[in-house]
């Protein structure tokens, strides 16, 4: 099991959302790590250094239980960090 790690989760149904998601693939070095495909709505699961990059199928909003979820998969979330677009 990795150790303790924010968790930034991105939304593919959010262009705004996959569009930090390229921007931060693309600023640090990230190895995608595999897991047993046990939750549909996660499709792909990042880790850096200091990070994890966690890649949704469906809002942000639905992701209720996601830390347990995680931590099935031997992911340990600190804090999470949802990228998403924001408008008033």
């Amino acid at each position: 099991m990795s150790i303790p790690k924010p968790t930034i989760v991105c939304s593919r149904v959010d262009a705004a959302s996959m569009n930090i998601m390229s921007h931060l693939l693309e600023m640090d070095e990230w190895e995608k790590r595999s897991f047993e495909p046990l939750y549909e709505d996660i499709t792909s699961i990042y880790e850096s250094g200091k990070f994890l990059l966690v890649e949704v199928s469906i809002h942000h909003i639905f992701q209720d239980g996601l830390d347990e979820k995680l931590g099935e998969l031997g992911f340990l979330p600190s804090c999470f960090i949802f990228a998403s677009k924001h408008k008033k």
